[in-house]
């Protein structure tokens, strides 16, 4: 029997249970194709301050490293210093997305993690700079938004602060910024620009194929996929470069997406197909 026919022939309840669970299913092989990393990342971001180790075997190489050059400037500004670690961790870790590094989402690293890989985004970079940081006599915390992660002192941020933080560093802990919540349509627009086109097509035609009704005329399945796509590919256009996001384009492309999964749900029925099908 076919499938998709089958499951639409169960009752509502049923029906939706089985299409979430299909849908999250692809979701997590499409975004955490190794669930571990999923687990490890959850624990890792419940708490970015305790990956700061300044006493990581690995990383003592590059402290003493930092530290004689240091000694060349004794007298540098606090922002000196900061500039110097920045400098210093760029160098040795180049940039690469968690998805070519880890074959994730997204992945927030130990020190020793970032050390034997060589390459990291913005918070495997951050984590290692704020080790270094607290090795020189620093207090960091590690700060950031769903689009980035820096390093924040008492002194100052660095390693590229970008924006509203979403937690904000207290003497208490850390305190939840509301006025963060206004940006992240575009934090959000920027990762699905980012994003590998193909995992993301994948995840595209999962939605369609749980909103396809087989009694609906078969022209507004390809006119909701249509839609669906046109989407995605506008949001690529517009968000690829954070510096430059171009609102009115992302927010059009979430127009075509909610005009095609309207298509999908609200779509006419076939009458010749309406007898034959329980869908």
């Amino acid at each position: 029997m076919n499938p998709l026919r089958a499951v639409n022939g169960l009752r509502w309840w049923p029906r939706w249970g089985v299409k979430g669970l299909f849908l999250l299913l692809v979701l997590v092989g499409v975004t955490y194709p190794h669930p571990s990393l999923l687990v490890r990342d959850v624990r890792h971001t419940w708490d970015m301050d305790a990956l700061i180790d300044e006493t990581e075997p690995t990383l003592q190489p590059w402290m003493e490293e930092l530290r004689a050059g240091l000694a060349e400037a004794p007298d540098a500004s606090d922002q000196q210093v900061f500039q110097a670690v920045e400098h210093f961790v760029h160098d040795r870790i180049p940039y690469e997305w968690d998805w070519n590094t880890w074959g994730v989402m997204d992945y927030t690293p130990t020190v020793a993690e970032v050390v034997e890989m060589g390459r990291e985004d913005c918070d495997g970079r951050a984590v290692v700079a704020a080790s270094l940081l607290r090795g020189i006599g620093y207090e960091p915390r590690l700060v950031g938004n769903p689009l980035h992660v820096w390093v924040w002192t008492p002194q100052g941020e660095f390693m590229g602060p970008a924006g509203p933080k979403t937690f904000e560093p207290t003497e208490t802990g850390s305190r939840f910024n509301w006025s963060s919540v206004v940006n992240w349509p575009s934090n959000l627009a920027f990762g699905l620009a980012v994003y590998p086109l193909g995992r993301e097509l994948v995840l595209l035609v999962a939605v369609w194929l749980c909103g396809l009704k087989l009694v609906a005329r078969r022209w507004t399945w390809v006119v909701s996929l249509l839609l669906l796509i046109q989407g995605l590919l506008l949001i690529r256009l517009s968000a690829g470069d954070h510096r430059s996001i171009i609102h009115w384009g992302v927010w059009l492309a979430w127009l075509y997406w909610v005009a095609g999964l309207a298509v999908l749900w609200f779509a006419p029925a076939s009458r010749r197909k309406l007898a034959a099908s329980p869908a």
